[in-house]
This record gives structure tokens, C-alpha cells and sequence, in this order.
């Protein structure tokens, strides 16, 4: 099948001063797709030199779009911006130091092409740390029942590994640029919530970089943000699921941070 038989898509990638090396690693990792018909935009907020230097060296692929402002955009309003200038059928995200393993965008494509009723996809990763090595694993659910039941906890789809169709936004869907954490999951909750399935592959699509503390890294700004999140998505036609979500949701809160950091650490095993 060429590409013109098949579903253009757009990748949005949001950078901010990686490691030159990290961000060329992502950036080939989705030039480098068995699924070729892609386009790649790079919404690029870094002072680095050198990263600006890696990231335009990638030009020469008529796929690469580089996008830069005057001024820093901040992470979620340049998935915003990302979301607004792609073009393709399906919109996959994609971060500046991950690694896509590559049949990732085939598999979701095919998945997608052959589930219309799914509307967001993601699947399973690899941590992997600096040195690229893999360190564990992180599993998401699958299926309708496995997903709520996730969801009670945690956010059910992994933000780097997400798939979904264009016609969310063109139906008014994007990130919430008043949430600088969370925003993922206050998007798969509405979705969810205006009646659109979500749904996960069983197959592992990405190595996912995991460097320092990530508890740590998400702060206490993160648990606040998931249960103003869950409150704002509350489904009546889901009540004891989200009742169940905003009391777990408020016992985070209460849980001091040197908790998730140890937890954290023993899930990533850095």
C-alpha cells in the first residue's frame, strides 16, 4: 500500500532544551516509522544552541516542521499550537527524549482504520534511563471494564503513546492551557465523558526516559491538578466510578511526596 493509499499522520512533539542526542534519537524514531506517511512537528521552546542545531539539522526530511516563537510557549500551548496546524486523519504525540519502537505508528493506524468506535489510542512502554537502557516496564489496561477500573487510580492512556483522531478537534477537543500538569488526563476524562471511547494496544509502542525523581518532577502541582480534574469530569452515568476517582483522588493529596518518590523509584527501578 503507498503512501497516497493510506491515512496521513500528523506528530506533534513539544521540545525544551534536551540532551542534543536524546531529542535526535526521538526525532529519528518517528522518521525512521515503518509507517511512512507522516508529517513531524516540533514546536520548539529551547535556549540550548545546541538542541536548536540538532533539531534543524532534521530540516532536510520535507516532514519536519519546525515551529518557533518570538517568545517561550510553554509546553501545553505548543501542543495547542501542534494540534492546530496538523492535518492528518489520526494525531499521535510524541516527547523530545522518548523513542518510538518502529511499527509503533503501523500498528496504531491499523488499529484505528479497523475500530472506528475508538477514538483515542494508546499502549505500553518501556522505561528506558539515560544510557538508553531499559530499566522496567509500565502497563496499561485494556479493554473498556480494565480501563475504568484504572482510571480510579491513575491516568489510563500514556500521554507520549497516544493516537487519536483529528475529528476530536475539530469538534472543539485540545489541552487545557490553564493546567501545567495533568493535562493528558483532564483530556482523555472529556472525551470519556462525552461518550468517545478510549481504548490501549497490548503491544509495547515506546521506550519511555526516566532520569532523576520523578515524583519529584510532577510536584505536589500534579495531584492538586488530578482532583480539580476529576471533580470538573464527573459523570453522573458513571457515578460510583466518579465518586470512587475523587475520593482516591483527594487521598493523594494527603500523601507525603517522599511516598511517590520511593514508590516511583521502586517502579522504574532508577
Amino acid at each position: 500500500m503507498t503512501d497516497k493509499e493510506t491515512p496521513l499522520v500528523s506528530v506533534v512533539m513539544a521540545t525544551f532544551n534536551e540532551v542534543p542526542d536524546m531529542v535526535g534519537k526521538a526525532i529519528e524514531s518517528i522518521l525512521n516509522q515503518t509507517y511512512t506517511n507522516l508529517e513531524l512537528f516540533i514546536l520548539d521552546d529551547s535556549t540550548n544552541e545546541l538542541t536548536r542545531q540538532k533539531i534543524d539539522s532534521y530540516n532536510t526530511d520535507n516532514r519536519v516542521k519546525v515551529i518557533r516563537d518570538e517568545k517561550r510557549m510553554g509546553f501545553v500551548p505548543a501542543l495547542n499550537k501542534g494540534l492546530s496546524l496538523a492535518s492528518g486523519k489520526y494525531i499521535a504525540r510524541m516527547d523530545g527524549d522518548d523513542i518510538s519502537l518502529l511499527d509503533r505508528l503501523e500498528k496504531q493506524v491499523t488499529f484505528l482504520e479497523e475500530n472506528n468506535d475508538v477514538f483515542v489510542l494508546g499502549g505500553q512502554m518501556n522505561i528506558i534511563n539515560e544510557n538508553d537502557v531499559i530499566t522496567s516496564e509500565r502497563k496499561y489496561p485494556v479493554g473498556e471494564n480494565q480501563i475504568l477500573k484504572y482510571e480510579l487510580f491513575r491516568c489510563p492512556i500514556a500521554h507520549p503513546t497516544a493516537i487519536f483522531r483529528h475529528r476530536l478537534i475539530e469538534i472543539g477537543f485540545n489541552y487545557d492551557e490553564s493546567l501545567k500538569r495533568a493535562e493528558d488526563l483532564n483530556l482523555w476524562l472529556s472525551i470519556q465523558k462525552a461518550g468517545y471511547r478510549i481504548e490501549n494496544l497490548s503491544d509495547k509502542l515506546l521506550n519511555y526516559r526516566v532520569c532523576g525523581a520523578l515524583a519529584q518532577k510532577r510536584g505536589r502541582e500534579q495531584w492538586k491538578n488530578n482532583f480539580k480534574i476529576r471533580k470538573r469530569n464527573f459523570n453522573k452515568k458513571r457515578l460510583f466510578f466518579s465518586v470512587a476517582s475523587c475520593f482516591i483522588a483527594f487521598c493523594y493529596l494527603l500523601i507525603p511526596n517522599f511516598i511517590f518518590n520511593m514508590y516511583y523509584k521502586r517502579e522504574n527501578k532508577n
